[in-house]
């Protein structure tokens, strides 16, 4: 039998799990969280405080609550926020005291259809 690939698609592939970890120096976000989120440039930041979920989600454009997330072009997966009312928001929510811990990391899950990552803090582990 003969195959004609134009009838297929690629199967994306993206190694290890989106996580964000949270340090004293800020967000980190794992090489699969950027790609799940597609490599967007800007994102909003919410949370759930009463069920301690972040979530992060993929906007457009800059709107006035997003946040610059991935730049465009660049060839490291890498993201690093140092906002530290961002930080504090969410240490203080878990009641966690950074500059006694190494930090903590959280696995995400992705919603595809609202283009979002979410971050349940309950099930943080520490580094």
């Amino acid at each position: 039998m003969k195959y004609d690939l134009s009838t297929f698609k690629q199967i994306e592939l993206i190694k290890g799990n989106p996580t964000m970890s949270v340090t004293k120096n800020g967000l980190t976000f794992s090489q699969a969280a950027i790609q799940k989120l597609a490599k967007v440039e800007y994102v909003e930041f919410l949370i759930n405080e009463e069920q301690k979920i972040v979530a992060v989600i993929a906007k457009d454009e800059a709107t006035e609550n997003s946040f610059h997330f991935f730049a465009p072009g660049k060839k490291v997966l890498s993201v690093r926020i140092t906002n530290k009312e961002l930080r504090n928001q969410i240490a203080d929510s878990m009641s966690w005291n950074l500059t006694q811990t190494d930090g903590y990391k959280v696995e995400g899950t992705y919603d595809k259809e609202l283009n979002g990552l979410f971050f349940d803090l309950s099930t943080a582990k520490s580094l």
